[in-house]
């Protein structure tokens, strides 16, 4: 007879659930002001985990930098919300994996799933990216 599910074995046999009830990952953003302090190497990796929930992802190589997914429902853009993403891409993206083009470059990629995708984004950046991004109703939520 198999093993009767409890919450127990779930949080046993389920890192990603375990790290849910350990800190909602949605609340990662109130640490955003200390753990930018702290610095990129001091960020334990399951609140680099906890990021994911708002679209940031290791940019490779994992040097302190990230790929950040912005959502766009239903895959339709405002003149409004793709100028505001294109001052985004020129303020602070990069190429995708490449280290040789300079910050600002205007560089990003559309995902199949109707996102866009920045580039070698830093920790610092994201007050300011997050507050624009809200200005136009736009986020990364669920990325």
């Amino acid at each position: 007879m198999a093993d009767e599910v409890t919450w127990d074995l779930v949080l046993k046999r389920n890192s990603i659930e375990r790290l849910k009830q350990e800190k909602f990952p949605l609340d990662i953003l109130q640490d955003l002001p200390e753990l930018i302090d702290r610095g990129y190497e001091e960020i334990s990796e399951e609140d680099i985990v906890r990021f994911q929930w708002y679209g940031l992802y290791h940019d490779k190589p994992k040097i302190g930098f990230f790929m950040m997914r912005i959502k766009i429902p239903s895959g339709i853009l405002t003149p409004e919300k793709m100028r505001v993403i294109g001052e985004l891409c020129l303020k602070y993206g990069r190429g995708s994996g490449d280290v040789t083009i300079p910050a600002g470059t205007g560089y990003a990629e559309l995902s199949t799933r109707q996102n866009v995708q920045l580039h070698w984004i830093q920790l610092k950046h994201l007050p300011d990216i997050l507050q624009t991004l809200d200005s136009v109703c736009l986020n990364m939520r669920g990325g």
